[in-house]
């Protein structure tokens, strides 16, 4: 083999080796590349995994807790009081499910439940809208509908003066327990007639409260369950703290309660959920 030969043969050589790297290289990019497709694809089923398993779950009432509440209280035949409300949440069957799961079932049955946490409350406002089989107007029935003694008895305008004159532990009470839905009593005029009434206090201000309906009586045509209130100190006949059944302030349902037989005073408290007044 002469020179000119031992060249041509050493590049085709040289040549061969540069093509082999060459592939080696591409064979790695491609290996490296396909890894880490597989590993962002890992990584992305790993953090849709994690979203499922920290999405928050809150109890979802198979039966509803509206639909369960309305066939107890169409059982029993008279309103539910507080705590009949309180013990038929308690005790009614959940499956802890992600939110999500919770409107989609809202959407299948075509309304949203009554929130838990405010049961008593979205009760009140929900059984206006739905046939009960009671009879609102029944004596028994709501504190809002019933006088025994006449608004202008000096007992009653008494309690309702040492009501005003205690604003100001009312609004101690609603910071100490925010916890407690606070309600407030209001005379509320129509046309032709006018009721005392009993409103949730949805917001506590320095001389005045926001407030909303949660009854109205059968013979109100203007006013729903439901509408909102500004209401001045000045107007505020009455407030209530109901702790689990112990009762801050409600001097009115005390004077009330004077008037009644011992059977219609067990009644009212009841329905109000009440066990103890405090001084």
């Amino acid at each position: 083999m002469n020179l000119s030969q031992v060249k041509v043969s050493l590049v085709i050589l040289l040549l061969a080796i540069f093509l082999t790297a060459c592939e080696t290289k591409n064979d790695l990019n491609n290996e490296v590349e396909s890894s880490t497709i597989k590993t962002n694809a890992g990584n992305k089923e790993a953090m849709t995994e994690s979203t499922k398993n920290t999405e928050e779950l809150i109890p979802l009432f198979i039966p509803s807790l509206s639909a369960t509440l309305l066939a107890s209280e169409r059982k029993k035949g008279s309103p539910l009081t507080k705590q009949e409300v309180i013990n038929i949440r308690d005790n009614s069957p959940t499956i802890m499910t992600p939110r999500s799961m919770i409107k989609a079932m809202a959407e299948k049955r075509g309304y949203e439940d009554i929130d838990p946490e405010s049961a008593w409350e979205e009760w009140q406002l929900l059984r206006k809208t739905l046939d009960t089989g009671m009879d609102t107007t029944d004596e028994s029935d709501h504190d809002a509908l019933v006088l025994t003694r006449q608004a202008d008895d000096p007992a009653m305008r008494k309690a309702e003066i040492k009501a005003r004159n205690t604003l100001s532990n009312f609004r101690k009470l609603i910071k100490q327990h925010p916890e407690i839905v606070p309600m407030v009593k209001l005379r509320i005029v129509e046309e032709n007639t006018s009721s005392r009434m009993w409103l949730f206090v949805d917001k506590a201000e320095e001389d005045h409260f926001k407030a909303h309906l949660f009854e109205v009586p059968s013979d109100f045509e203007e006013y729903q369950a439901g509408d909102k209130f500004t209401i001045k100190d000045e107007d505020i006949l009455d407030w209530m703290i109901n702790d689990n059944g112990v009762v801050s302030g409600a001097y009115t349902i005390r004077v009330q309660r004077e008037g009644m037989s011992e059977k219609k005073r067990q009644e009212l408290d009841e329905y109000m959920g009440i066990a103890k007044y405090l001084d």
